[in-house]
């Protein structure tokens, strides 16, 4: 696919675009930290018969620009709606795993004009599990600094996987290559300066705010999910709008593990809004 950019004046952002004439539904996809947008690929072929697709490398991931250590949530937010505004230039879908989860949230929102709905992929619902997820990215830091990655000369990360415990083998290869693709400071920001970086992320109040047609994907806790049981039944209380669905045999990376099912989900999603 021919990958663009899209230079809203205050960083550059690298994205793929499918079949503009092909659909009236607008569908942005947002990867997760650590991802680029090639993370999708596996489900961007089905996706693209049905919608005209955008899928973006967040700011430090991928080949878009580097924040200069600005890698707070409200920085992303901005970013997007940058895109969405100036270029999409009309209501979209958005489907957002993890970080991009959030982001599609905040972003729901704060720009209920921009947004149509939100399919949100196993996205932390409490700040004591994004806590747990940010402290098990120093790993990611770790192997970072010390293969010392060149970001304008991407070079191949070689890594004992037998020291990765409860990391899926066949999911290994993909993070370690867009390790090689992103800015280091992306895992400081959310390590250490964590506070700062989610700021503004208070899912309950973003839940009671949201107008618009919400899909959770929940990934199995037993195999990596990091969406529990009680925070969804919280959410599905809150929000009148909110559908949930729990994706049985996959964790974490959903479209990753288990496109078939990923898809059976959120192709009937997706033609609602035709």
């Amino acid at each position: 696919m021919l990958e663009k950019v899209f230079d809203s004046g205050k960083i550059r952002l690298n994205y793929v675009e499918t079949n503009p004439n092909s659909s009236d539904i607008s569908l942005l996809l947002l990867h997760g930290v650590t991802a680029r947008w090639q993370t999708f690929s596996t489900i961007l072929p089905d996706l693209e018969k049905l919608t005209h697709v955008y899928a973006v490398d967040l700011r430090g991931h991928g080949k878009s620009g580097r924040g200069d250590k600005n890698y707070r949530l409200k920085d992303y937010v901005e970013d997007i709606f940058l895109f969405l505004e100036k270029h999409v230039n009309k209501p979209t879908l958005i489907f957002g795993h993890s970080l991009g989860g959030m982001i599609s949230l905040i972003m729901a929102v704060n720009h209920p004009t921009l947004v149509t709905g939100v399919i949100i992929g196993d996205s932390p619902l409490s700040m004591t599990v994004l806590k747990e997820g940010s402290m098990e990215l120093m790993k990611w830091r770790d192997i970072l600094h010390s293969n010392q990655i060149a970001l304008t000369n991407p070079k191949p990360l070689i890594i004992n996987t037998s020291k990765l415990s409860h990391t899926r083998t066949h999911l290994v290869d993909e993070m370690i290559t867009n390790l090689t693709y992103m800015d280091s400071d992306v895992l400081t920001a959310m390590i250490d300066r964590f506070e700062e970086t989610y700021a503004g992320y208070q899912v309950d109040k973003l839940l009671r705010k949201i107008r618009c047609p919400v899909l959770l994907l929940q990934g199995n806790p037993e195999l990596g999910g990091v969406v529990r049981d009680k925070d969804v039944q919280k959410a599905l209380e809150i929000s009148p709008n909110l559908q949930h669905k729990k994706i049985k045999n996959a964790g974490h990376t959903l479209h990753l593990e288990n496109k078939e099912e990923v898809l059976a989900v959120i192709e009937p999603f997706i033609k609602a809004f035709k």
